[in-house]
């Protein structure tokens, strides 16, 4: 799976990544593994060669498309609680929050992605709306580490005030984050996110 997406190889990769999971691997391991090896090698390519920017964005497309056909075999989870998330604002990257979404929809919940370079009010206006049980944001481009904490700590007071747990992730929590404030939860992989997605499920009493 790894080689096949950073060769761009399309249909080889999207069958072996669907054989994979229907073969009974979780969604965060194929997440964690391969996509995440793969991924940070053809990051690493445009210091080797003028190729590099074109590989990486290619296997991007690939590894977005590849985990939307995963997504379609979860189902709906019409019913289950809902987790609702995105990248925060600055954050164009549309892959991790994908696999977030789709991560926890896998561990039981119903699911809406927010997308990429969300705003912290548009996360508070999705948090009024739908009224879920669990937010995630997903942190892995930032460029203004104190102007991320003002939105992160923006979105989780409003989380806060209604009682909905807040998970962020992603390489650049780092670049913004020193001291986790209280009530926020910091996870380093899918396989944390979906670990921490099953105990709020507990708390609903769904095992």
């Amino acid at each position: 799976i790894r080689d096949l997406l950073v060769r761009g190889e399309s249909e080889e990769y999207r069958a072996a990544l669907l054989a994979a999971y229907l073969g009974g691997e979780s969604l965060d391991r194929l997440c964690d593994g391969p996509i995440r090896t793969a991924m940070e090698k053809v990051g690493e390519l445009w210091l080797e060669n003028e190729r590099g920017i074109f590989e990486e964005h290619r296997a991007t497309a690939l590894a977005v498309t590849g985990m939307i056909q995963l997504g379609l075999m979860l189902g709906s989870q019409a019913g289950r609680p809902l987790a609702l998330g995105g990248a925060i604002r600055g954050d164009h990257s549309q892959l991790a929050t994908l696999m977030a979404s789709y991560v926890l929809k896998d561990t039981g919940f119903a699911s809406l992605n927010l997308g990429a370079n969300t705003p912290a009010h548009s996360f508070c206006a999705a948090i009024d709306t739908h009224q879920p049980s669990l937010v995630w944001i997903s942190a892995n481009h930032v460029q203004d580490g104190a102007q991320t904490l003002v939105e992160v700590e923006s979105i989780l007071g409003h989380a806060k005030a209604k009682n909905v747990p807040v998970v962020v992730g992603g390489r650049g929590v780092p670049l913004f984050l020193g001291q986790v404030p209280a009530g926020l939860e910091t996870v380093q992989s899918m396989g944390e996110l979906a670990a921490f997605g099953k105990g709020i499920l507990r708390g609903h009493g769904i095992k």
